[in-house]
């Protein structure tokens, strides 16, 4: 069983590193992806693929908020591709320099999406 759970761990991990480095966003923004988190979301029993992108500030929600909106246009294409029914886009500030341990400590908000009942995707209101 320990095996099987390896397994999967790895070939999530794999997924993770064939997506894209960069995303092309409708403005012409070329996003730079900080990287992509394949969790599970006990509440849902369902897997979200989360894409992390490095933000100046996390204080304006509404801008937050337009952002994901933007970023979700030329995300949502991939998310799909991969059979996912929920995603997250997390915006991260980093508070500083990596220590010489490669580590870096952080602050985030997250806007998850779901695909409702219709087969729309829509964005959870709790995240607004």
């Amino acid at each position: 069983m320990n095996k099987f759970l390896l397994l999967v761990l790895l070939i999530s991990f794999v997924a993770a590193d064939q997506l894209p480095a960069n995303l092309s966003l409708e403005n012409g923004e070329v996003l730079k992806v900080d990287g992509y988190v394949n969790a599970w979301a006990g509440a849902s029993n369902e897997y979200v693929l989360i894409l992390r992108y490095e933000s100046d500030s996390l204080e304006g929600k509404v801008f937050l908020r337009d952002r994901a909106e933007l970023i979700w246009k030329s995300y949502r294409p991939l998310v799909e591709s991969k059979g996912f029914e929920y995603a997250g886009i997390k915006a991260i500030k980093y508070d500083g320099p990596k220590t010489t341990l490669g580590k870096r400590t952080f602050k985030a908000y997250t806007h998850v999406l779901f695909k409702n009942e219709d087969g729309n995707w829509e964005f959870y209101s709790s995240n607004n």
